[in-house]
């Protein structure tokens, strides 16, 4: 082959050990068996029932808790490639359009409904002092900071033990992050956060700064609210479509109502 190119070994960075250690030490005590989807979602809603009580149910695995018409919080256990699964949690605004077929459409709290801004748990590194690593490797299953999300290869037994490890350390975040977004003034100074750490959240959908514009909008500052949606369409370098403004204008319309 020319060039030179060389695929490496796994493992082949210290790293990539931890996560082998982890993974066969995880096969050995509960083998090999790929968990239904439904069992999975059972074993996540009763967490949410017994935890955070006050959202109701959408479907398996979607939750809501209303605060007014206007902001919705939403939870969920969002799957990833890879058999594994991650909880996320962020606000609905119904003022903010979903673009379907072509259209906007007002967004409703329903069993498919996504969140108009959303975040994810951050994982907390673990200490790499000599002897924190000596422990992870005499027990690799330690090595909980590998873990950020449910991981479904191993059977109901691994789905369980990495569940406990991720809801046990969402569910602080997920209520700090539900009790500062309540109010539209809170998820604009949100929606304006993750813009500043935009490399970390570069993959939302809607963009924040389309979020940013409609929460303007409503909270009655216009002209912001207009230079926020031109900024949005400049930054997909694309033409501003008459939809989007004459929408944003109609939230402007009926804010000075």
């Amino acid at each position: 082959m020319s060039g030179g190119f060389k695929i490496s070994p796994w493992p082949s960075s210290p790293e990539e050990r931890r996560w082998r250690r982890f993974l066969e030490a995880a096969r050995a005590k509960w083998g090999w068996e790929m968990v239904p989807a439904a069992q999975i979602y059972n074993a996540f809603d009763l967490r949410v029932a017994t935890d955070l009580p006050e959202f109701k149910p959408l479907t398996a695995g979607r939750h809501f808790f209303t605060i007014d018409s206007e902001v919705t919080h939403l939870l969920r256990l969002r799957p990833l490639k890879g058999a594994m699964y991650v909880v996320s949690f962020g606000v609905l605004l119904s003022f903010v359009p979903i673009e379907s077929g072509g259209a906007l459409r007002r967004a409703r709290v329903s069993a498919r409904t996504n969140a108009t801004l959303w975040d994810e748990p951050w994982t907390e590194k673990a200490s790499e002092g000599p002897g924190e690593r000596l422990r992870r490797i005499a027990d690799p299953l330690s090595d909980t900071d590998l873990i950020g999300g449910v991981h479904n290869l191993n059977g109901m037994g691994f789905v369980e033990y990495t569940l406990d490890h991720h809801w046990r350390q969402s569910l602080p975040q997920m209520r700090a992050w539900f009790s500062a977004n309540s109010s539209l003034e809170s998820v604009l100074q949100t929606a304006r956060t993750q813009l500043e750490e935009e490399g970390a959240y570069s993959t939302h959908y809607p963009n924040q700064r389309l979020v940013v514009a409609y929460l303007l909008a409503r909270l009655g500052r216009a002209d912001e609210a207009r230079v926020q949606l031109e900024a949005w369409s400049e930054r997909a370098s694309t033409a501003l479509p008459a939809k989007w403004q004459e929408n944003l204008e109609r939230v402007i319309a009926d804010t000075k109502r």
